[in-house]
Order: C-alpha cells, then sequence, then structure tokens
C-alpha cells in the first residue's frame, strides 16, 4: 500500500505521460503553423493623377488575412477588402498593410498626384490708341483658363475665350472685357481716343495766271484734312489730294478743284487769262517744282517781242530776256517775271516753288505781366507758341490752351505758371513765376476733384491752393499732412468724400471734394469662404493639412490664418502634440476689399504606446508556466522572468533568455539538472498583436487539452490496475 502511494505521487508519471503526448503537439503546431500562405494584399487607385478638388477611389483586396490598418494618406482599421472615394488637397501616398494572425504582414501602397488649376488670365489690346474720326481700330483678346467672357463699357455682350473685333467709335471711348470660371473671374480694360476730323481745305493756283494763245499753264494745289478731289470747269476727272497738272489754253479758262471729307467738302477756283495778240511773250518755269526744306529750284525763262525784264515776288531786280537761275525757298514761294517792248506793251508769268517742310520742335514764350503783385491782386499771362499743334498748362493753371493767347490770374501765393507745347516730333516748355506779396489775412483754400465722376479702377485728381496758411490735414477719404498747395491722384472704388483743412495765424479753413465711382456694368458677386481639412481625426505628431475655398469676390485673393493654423497662403500643414479639439480659421480678402472667413476643426487624439506584459509570477509544480507576451514565447516552468520596455526578457539571477530582436521565440532550460525527467518539457503558446491566443493558438491549446486528458485516463487506469493487483 505505501509503494503505491510513492508511486502515485512521483512526479515522473506526469512527465511520461505529458513528454509523450506534447512532442506531438509541439510539433503538430509548428507544422501547421508554418505550413499556412503567406498573406498577401492588393491596392489600387482609379485615377493617379486628379486636379485639386477632385476625387478619386482607392480599391483593396486582401488574401489569408484577418486585420487590416490604413497608413500614408489615410488612417484607421480597415476591411480585409473594399473601397474608399478621397478628395486630396495635395500629392499623397496611401498604403494598407494586412496581417495574418499579427504573424505575417504584407503591405501595399499607391501615389496620386494633385494638379493645381492653372491660372484665370486674360489680355485684351488694341490695334492703336488714337484714331480719326470714322476710321477703326481692331480689339484683340486671348484668356487662359476661362469659361466664358462678356464684353463692358463700349462694347457688349458675350465674346469667345480669343478673338477680334473691328470698333469704329466717333468719340473716345473704353473697352472692359470680363472673363470668368468656376473658381472667379479677371478683367482687362483698353482706352481708345478719337481725333475729331475739320472740315477739308483746297488751295489752287495757276502759273502762270496769263498766257499767249497756244501756251501752257500749270495748274498746282493743295488740301488738307480731304478724303478726295473731283475737277471741273476748264478741267475734269478725280484728282490727287496735292499735285500739279499742265494745261494749254486758246481762251479764258476757269478750273474749279472741289475736295471732301466725311464732314463736308470745300471748293478753290483759278481763271487763266489768255492774250490773244502778238505782242510781248514771256515764258517762266521752274525745276523742280516742289523741293524739300533746304534744297533749290532752277528759275529759267524766255521772252519774245521784249526790250526788258524786271523780277517780282519771290526775286527781284532787271532780269535778262533769256536766262535761268538758282533759288532756295524756305517756303512755298511765287516768282513772277514781267517783260515789256518799247510799245509798253507787257506780258507777264508766274511761277511757284512748293516747300515740303521738315517740321521743327515747337517753341513757346510765356510772360507774365506783372511778375510781383499784392495779395488779392491780379497779373496777366500771355503766351506764343510755333510749330506747335496744341498746349497744355499746368503748375498754378490747368487745361487745354490755344496756341497763342492771355488770361488773367489772381494768385494768392507765389505760383510758377508752366506752358507746354507739342507738336509730332516733340514738345517744350516755359515756365514763369508770379511773386505775391503775403498780408496777414484769413487763410482761403480751393480744393477740387477732376474728374469727379470715374469708373472703378481709374484715377482722378485731388488739387488744392491755400493762402494765409502754414500747414494742411487731409481727412475723409485720404489722411496724413499736406502741402499748403498741390495735387494727387486717388484711386477710391466707391463713392468717397475727401476733406482738406488748411491752418493760419488768423485761423483755418476746411473745403470738401466728393468723387462718385460708377460700378462695373457686370457687377461682382459677392464673397464666400470655407476651409476644408485632410483629415478630422489624427494622432499627435501627425500631419494634418487646412485648406481655404472662395467663391465670388473678384482676383488677387489674400489668405490669413489664425486659431489652430497661423500664417498666410491658400493651405497650410500643420502637426500638434497635444490633444484636443483643433479649429483654424481663414480670412480671405478679394481685390475689391470684400472680407469673408471660414472655419474648420480636426480632433486630436494620443498615439498609443504599446509595452509588453510581465509574466505572471509562476508555481513551481505540477502547473506549465505561462507567459503573457506579445510574440511566441517559449517557457519554461518554475522559473519567474522579467521583460523590460523593449521586450527582453531576463531570469530571477538577471540572465537574458529572449530577446525582442530575436524571431519571437526562445527557449530556456532550468539550471536544476537533478531533475531529468524535466528537462525538454516544453509549453508553447502563440499570442497575437493584442496580447491574446490566435485562432491557431487556441486550437494548439484545445489539441493539447485533449491529449492531456487522455494522458490522466491511461495513468489512471494504470493505478487503478496496480492498486488491484496489490490487493490480490
Amino acid at each position: 500500500m505505501t509503494n503505491l502511494i510513492t508511486m502515485v505521487n512521483r512526479k515522473n508519471y506526469k512527465l511520461i505521460v505529458v513528454e509523450v503526448f506534447a512532442l506531438p503537439l509541439l510539433l503538430t503546431g509548428f507544422a501547421v503553423f508554418a505550413s499556412g500562405n503567406d498573406p498577401s494584399v492588393d491596392l489600387s487607385t482609379n485615377r493617379s493623377i486628379v486636379n485639386q478638388g477632385e476625387s478619386f477611389t482607392l480599391s483593396w483586396t486582401s488574401y489569408n488575412t484577418n486585420s487590416c490598418i490604413a497608413s500614408g494618406g489615410w488612417s484607421g482599421s480597415k476591411s480585409l477588402s473594399g473601397s474608399q472615394i478621397i478628395t486630396p488637397a495635395f500629392n499623397r501616398t496611401y498604403t494598407i498593410t494586412c496581417s495574418h494572425f499579427g504573424v505575417k504582414q504584407a503591405s501595399d501602397s499607391v501615389t496620386v498626384t494633385v494638379q493645381t488649376e492653372p491660372p484665370l488670365s486674360v489680355d485684351l489690346t488694341i490695334s492703336s490708341g488714337v484714331i480719326q474720326q470714322g476710321n477703326s481700330a481692331v480689339l484683340s483678346w486671348a484668356s487662359t483658363n476661362a469659361d466664358f467672357c462678356t464684353a463692358s463699357d463700349g462694347w457688349s455682350g458675350n465674346k469667345s475665350i480669343s478673338g477680334s473685333e473691328t470698333v469704329s467709335p466717333s468719340r473716345n471711348t473704353g473697352y472692359t472685357l470680363t472673363c470668368y470660371n468656376s473658381r472667379g473671374q479677371v478683367y482687362d480694360h483698353v482706352s481708345l481716343s478719337v481725333v475729331q476730323q475739320s472740315l477739308p481745305t483746297v488751295s489752287l493756283m495757276a502759273n502762270p495766271e496769263n498766257v499767249t494763245n497756244g501756251n501752257s499753264s500749270s495748274l498746282i494745289w493743295n488740301t488738307s484734312n480731304a478724303d478726295t478731289c473731283t475737277a471741273s470747269g476748264g478741267w475734269s476727272g478725280n484728282k490727287s489730294t496735292a499735285g500739279s497738272q499742265t494745261v494749254f489754253l486758246s481762251n479764258n479758262t476757269t478750273y474749279t478743284l472741289t475736295c471732301s471729307n466725311p464732314i463736308g467738302q470745300a471748293s478753290d477756283s483759278v481763271t487763266v487769262l489768255v492774250n490773244q495778240s502778238q505782242g510781248v511773250s514771256v515764258s517762266l518755269s521752274a525745276s523742280p517744282l516742289s523741293i524739300t526744306h533746304g534744297n533749290s529750284s532752277i528759275l529759267s525763262w524766255s521772252s519774245s517781242n521784249a526790250n526788258t525784264c524786271t523780277a517780282y515776288s519771290g526775286w527781284s531786280g532787271s532780269k535778262s530776256l533769256s536766262g535761268s537761275q538758282t533759288v532756295f525757298p524756305s517756303v512755298n514761294t511765287t516768282y513772277t517775271l514781267t517783260c515789256q517792248n518799247s510799245m509798253e506793251q507787257t506780258d507777264t508769268e508766274s511761277v511757284t516753288v512748293l516747300v515740303d517742310q521738315v517740321q521743327n520742335f515747337p517753341s513757346v514764350f510765356l510772360t507774365a505781366n506783372p511778375t510781383s503783385i499784392n495779395q488779392g491782386n491780379s497779373s496777366f499771362l500771355g503766351w506764343n507758341a510755333s510749330n506747335a499743334d496744341y498746349c497744355t498748362a499746368s503748375g498754378g493753371w490747368s487745361g487745354s490752351k490755344s496756341i497763342s493767347g492771355s488770361q488773367t490770374i489772381t494768385p494768392y501765393l507765389n505760383t510758377t505758371y508752366t506752358l507746354t507745347c507739342y507738336n509730332s516730333r516733340g514738345q517744350t516748355s516755359d515756365s514763369v513765376t508770379v511773386f505775391v506779396n503775403q498780408s496777414q489775412a484769413t487763410p482761403t483754400l480751393v480744393f477740387s476733384a477732376a474728374p469727379t465722376v470715374i469708373n472703378r479702377g481709374d484715377t482722378s485728381y485731388l488739387t488744392w491752393t491755400s493762402n494765409n496758411t502754414t500747414s494742411c490735414i487731409a481727412g475723409g477719404g485720404w489722411s496724413g499732412t499736406k502741402t499748403v498747395s498741390g495735387s494727387q491722384a486717388i484711386n477710391p472704388l466707391t463713392q468717397t468724400n475727401y476733406a482738406l483743412t488748411c491752418f493760419g495765424s488768423q485761423g483755418s479753413v476746411t473745403a470738401e471734394a466728393l468723387v462718385a465711382v460708377l460700378s462695373p456694368s457686370l457687377e461682382q458677386s459677392s464673397l464666400g469662404a470655407s476651409c476644408g481639412i485632410s483629415d478630422a481625426n489624427v494622432l499627435t505628431g501627425e500631419d494634418v493639412v487646412f485648406s481655404a475655398f472662395q467663391s465670388g469676390g473678384r482676383a488677387p485673393y489674400t489668405y490669413t490664418w489664425s486659431g489652430a493654423a497661423q500664417g498666410s497662403g491658400i493651405s497650410r500643414t500643420m502637426s500638434f502634440g497635444t490633444v484636443g479639439t483643433k479649429t483654424a480659421t481663414v480670412t480671405i480678402t478679394d481685390a475689391d476689399g470684400r472680407i469673408a472667413s471660414g472655419s474648420c476643426i480636426t480632433n486630436v487624439s494620443e498615439r498609443a504606446v504599446t509595452k509588453p506584459a510581465q509574466p505572471t509570477e509562476e508555481v513551481l509544480g505540477e502547473q506549465a508556466p505561462t507567459c503573457e507576451v506579445k510574440k511566441v514565447f517559449a517557457c519554461s516552468d518554475g522559473e519567474n522572468y522579467n521583460i523590460d520596455e523593449n521586450g527582453d526578457a531576463y531570469d530571477k539571477d538577471g540572465k537574458l533568455i529572449y530577446s525582442g530582436a530575436d524571431n519571437n521565440t526562445a527557449t530556456t532550460t532550468p539550471d536544476d539538472t537533478a531533475e531529468n525527467e524535466r528537462n525538454g518539457r516544453v509549453a508553447s503558446l502563440f499570442f497575437n498583436e493584442a496580447g491574446g491566443l490566435s485562432g491557431l493558438g487556441f486550437l494548439l491549446v484545445w489539441y493539447f487539452l485533449i491529449l492531456l486528458t487522455i494522458g490522466f485516463a491511461v495513468t489512471m487506469y494504470r493505478l487503478v490496475k496496480g492498486k488491484s493487483r496489490v490487493n490480490y
């Protein structure tokens, strides 16, 4: 009986059974685990390149896996297969990693490129900025990234996104073209000046105006502002606007030339008399008849039945009865020759040499009388210009002025008056200063705006003159200290009132000027703002992109960020080290000063840090040890192990028995070699990433328990059978 109890309590019976059944279990488990297929995953996208604001679809399929995690441009747990629609703000790479019970894993990635839409622009040009009345100019335009365009001001209607059009305005006209797309609008503007046409003038002369029967005369004509000319009377047909023609006469004949333009017409006539008698005759000609200023012409003449010849007009003195002479006229000049016989019969002939003037720079002379006056008195400005087409005043006076003239002025301060005159060659200016003897009087101020009504984007000029003042301060639509007299350009966007106050020893004076601004014919839409975010839920240290979106308004736009995102620009990339709700606000300002704001929110969570659990304290004896480890780990019984934050396991003596960098398994042999029956007994457990048993681990545990139960039953059977033998 005693021997039987000893045999029952000995551990080697249990160990033998465990060895017999555990060894196949362990070999079978590892064989099953090793024979499993590797996991795989396939990630794809229907579009690898999208425009900003567009979406694409990610699709994925995995095999031999039980979990999937997204990273990169997206995040979070994903199903084993599926699809997701994403709208990226910038280039991103998307990755998905799928694992097989936390032991084996596979990854796949795709990259999506976000294209930035090109800017909206329009360019409107005109073939000539100045035309004569009745003539035309060509408008040409081109735009980029536009959906449609509309015309306003001097033209109207919808226009193609590029093209050209001929215009013929009757007065100064501006042309505006505005182009649109879904993101906004832009416009361009050109101006066309129309020079008003005058009535034509015509000058017709004959050289000579008296001829002998059968002889010839030269008809010479010049015009201005004429488009066409027609001859009538002694000649006919269309004529050029300037020229000469030789005619032969037998009778007194009148020649008429009529010239026209779109404004009207003008005529001139000349009569050539024919001397029928066989008395004195003279012939005078010039070669050439038309010269350039500074060049020469040769006069040639001959006479018959004459005793003397005398020159008049462009030349003078007695001349031989025939001969030639070189002349250098500076302007159109008529040369006349009269020849006489002893009977005092005479004959006269003339020829005109035309001089093509080379225009010089204009000259201008401006005076003031007197140049020094007492305050409140007047002075007279007088001026005269030559070779000038038009003149403009500046300084103490303004506006267009005639080529010559005079004007009364009454300045209150020392004032300089300037007159600038122009022609096609250039411009010349002259100035004069009128000095004013100041008196201690009440300050006065003249303050005006010109023009007082402008289109949006155009310029007006504020001009002021004060007397008996020492300083001026601006108010209303402008600000700051101003000189006591001066001018300044302004560009208000809306109707604005400008004020100016000037101060003197006897007090102050204030004046105001109102400038009205006409809005474009096509009203600009109101401005809207919104904020978009790349991810509404992120972890600490993870990037999140805040993006601004505007609607309406007029480009260009400025973007200012506040709150969780600071700075400027259409987008801001941020990361946060603290958890909580982060709100970013973008404020958008357009070209017309309109302001709109929008906000967006992201939630920041703490990034999880998982540490391996410490092994539980085991009880030496019958029970196999259990290790709470994240990875595959083999423990021998009877030992307490410590696992640090790196996943390294140490025994009670500080000996490293498992490294986290190993292949997830470790086997130890106890120092106690006396109990040889326990050598080689190994318990293996498989753990997934979350610290729990995997599916394969459960199968092996159940398999082990079944074998253990069978072993226990066999042992009990042998004990009972042995006991029966003892009783016998």
